[in-house]
Protein backbone atom coordinates (compact mmCIF):
# COMPACT_ATOMS: atom_id res chain seq x y z
CA UNK A 1 0.00 0.00 0.00
CA UNK A 2 1.12 3.43 -1.03
CA UNK A 3 0.88 6.17 1.42
CA UNK A 4 1.47 9.99 1.08
CA UNK A 5 2.41 10.42 4.15
CA UNK A 6 5.62 8.51 3.33
CA UNK A 7 6.86 11.63 0.90
CA UNK A 8 5.63 14.41 2.12
CA UNK A 9 6.87 17.18 3.51
CA UNK A 10 7.06 19.44 6.77
CA UNK A 11 6.75 22.71 5.27
CA UNK A 12 7.78 24.70 8.23
CA UNK A 13 11.00 22.78 8.22
CA UNK A 14 11.15 23.36 4.86
CA UNK A 15 11.42 27.55 5.40
CA UNK A 16 12.98 27.48 9.15
CA UNK A 17 15.40 24.97 7.85
CA UNK A 18 17.44 21.90 9.42
CA UNK A 19 21.04 21.45 11.25
CA UNK A 20 23.42 18.90 8.81
CA UNK A 21 26.54 17.99 10.61
CA UNK A 22 28.96 18.39 7.78
CA UNK A 23 32.15 17.27 9.97
CA UNK A 24 34.88 18.82 12.05
CA UNK A 25 32.40 20.48 14.16
CA UNK A 26 30.96 22.32 11.50
CA UNK A 27 27.09 22.43 11.40
CA UNK A 28 24.80 24.29 8.85
CA UNK A 29 21.00 25.36 9.37
CA UNK A 30 19.92 24.88 5.86
CA UNK A 31 16.01 25.50 4.61
CA UNK A 32 14.87 23.60 1.16
CA UNK A 33 15.64 24.93 -1.78
CA UNK A 34 12.45 26.27 -3.66
CA UNK A 35 10.44 27.02 -0.71
CA UNK A 36 8.20 29.64 -0.69
CA UNK A 37 10.63 32.61 0.73
CA UNK A 38 13.36 32.11 -1.76
CA UNK A 39 10.98 31.66 -4.39
CA UNK A 40 9.01 35.14 -3.38
CA UNK A 41 12.31 36.74 -2.92
CA UNK A 42 14.39 35.42 -6.52
CA UNK A 43 11.64 36.91 -7.88
CA UNK A 44 11.81 40.55 -6.39
CA UNK A 45 15.84 40.31 -6.27
CA UNK A 46 15.79 39.19 -10.25
CA UNK A 47 12.71 41.53 -11.34
CA UNK A 48 15.26 44.58 -12.61
CA UNK A 49 17.35 42.39 -14.58
CA UNK A 50 14.71 40.07 -16.44
CA UNK A 51 15.27 42.01 -19.51
CA UNK A 52 19.58 41.16 -19.54
CA UNK A 53 18.43 37.59 -18.15
CA UNK A 54 16.34 36.94 -21.86
CA UNK A 55 18.82 38.70 -24.12
CA UNK A 56 21.48 36.44 -22.33
CA UNK A 57 23.58 39.44 -21.23
CA UNK A 58 23.24 39.36 -17.57
CA UNK A 59 26.98 38.20 -16.30
CA UNK A 60 27.83 35.45 -14.85
CA UNK A 61 29.20 36.97 -11.92
CA UNK A 62 26.36 39.09 -11.47
CA UNK A 63 24.00 35.91 -11.64
CA UNK A 64 26.06 34.37 -8.67
CA UNK A 65 26.16 37.40 -6.69
CA UNK A 66 21.75 37.41 -6.97
CA UNK A 67 21.69 33.82 -6.48
CA UNK A 68 24.45 34.23 -3.08
CA UNK A 69 22.35 36.73 -1.58
CA UNK A 70 18.85 34.78 -1.90
CA UNK A 71 20.37 31.53 -0.58
CA UNK A 72 21.79 33.69 1.96
CA UNK A 73 18.65 35.25 3.23
CA UNK A 74 16.29 32.17 2.39
CA UNK A 75 18.39 28.86 2.57
CA UNK A 76 21.78 28.91 4.22
CA UNK A 77 20.05 30.18 7.43
CA UNK A 78 22.99 29.70 10.38
CA UNK A 79 25.93 28.17 11.13
CA UNK A 80 28.42 26.71 14.55
CA UNK A 81 31.79 26.03 14.38
CA UNK A 82 32.77 28.26 10.98
CA UNK A 83 36.43 29.11 11.49
CA UNK A 84 38.39 31.46 8.87
CA UNK A 85 41.86 31.79 9.48
CA UNK A 86 41.70 29.91 12.56
CA UNK A 87 39.63 32.52 13.96
CA UNK A 88 35.82 31.63 14.62
CA UNK A 89 33.45 33.24 11.93
CA UNK A 90 29.99 34.26 13.57
CA UNK A 91 27.45 33.61 11.30
CA UNK A 92 25.64 36.73 9.24
CA UNK A 93 23.28 36.63 6.11
CA UNK A 94 25.99 39.21 4.95
CA UNK A 95 29.03 37.20 5.27
CA UNK A 96 27.23 33.99 4.09
CA UNK A 97 26.58 35.79 0.70
CA UNK A 98 29.96 36.79 0.93
CA UNK A 99 31.01 33.30 1.14
CA UNK A 100 28.41 31.22 -0.85
CA UNK A 101 29.54 33.98 -4.31
CA UNK A 102 32.96 33.56 -3.18
CA UNK A 103 34.62 30.97 -5.91
CA UNK A 104 37.03 30.00 -3.44
CA UNK A 105 34.79 28.71 -1.14
CA UNK A 106 32.71 26.56 -3.99
CA UNK A 107 32.81 23.83 -1.62
CA UNK A 108 30.67 25.52 0.67
CA UNK A 109 27.85 26.49 -1.43
CA UNK A 110 27.96 23.19 -3.52
CA UNK A 111 27.34 21.83 0.28
CA UNK A 112 24.78 23.98 1.19
CA UNK A 113 22.81 23.17 -2.47
CA UNK A 114 23.31 19.43 -1.89
CA UNK A 115 20.97 20.05 1.81
CA UNK A 116 18.96 22.07 -0.07
CA UNK A 117 17.76 19.46 -2.34
CA UNK A 118 17.93 16.67 0.11
CA UNK A 119 14.37 16.00 0.14
CA UNK A 120 14.24 13.25 2.43
CA UNK A 121 16.02 15.67 5.31
CA UNK A 122 12.22 17.58 4.99
CA UNK A 123 10.00 14.53 4.88
CA UNK A 124 8.12 12.98 7.56
CA UNK A 125 8.02 9.59 7.72
CA UNK A 126 6.29 7.16 9.52
CA UNK A 127 8.60 5.33 12.02
CA UNK A 128 7.92 1.88 13.41
CA UNK A 129 9.27 0.94 17.03
CA UNK A 130 8.58 -1.37 19.68
CA UNK A 131 5.69 0.83 20.55
CA UNK A 132 4.15 0.82 17.30
CA UNK A 133 4.24 3.74 14.72
CA UNK A 134 4.44 7.42 14.96
CA UNK A 135 5.58 10.41 13.07
CA UNK A 136 9.12 11.46 13.24
CA UNK A 137 10.58 14.56 11.13
CA UNK A 138 13.70 14.02 10.10
CA UNK A 139 16.66 16.24 9.03
CA UNK A 140 18.63 17.18 11.88
CA UNK A 141 18.67 18.22 15.78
Amino acid sequence: MFDLNAIATDTKKEIEGVWYDVGDGLQLKVARMNNPQYVKRLNEVSAPYRAQVKAGTLSDEKKAELAAGVMAETILLDWRGMFLGGKPLPYSRKKAAEILADPRYQAVFSLVMSFAQDEAAFRIEEVKTELGEFSTITGGS
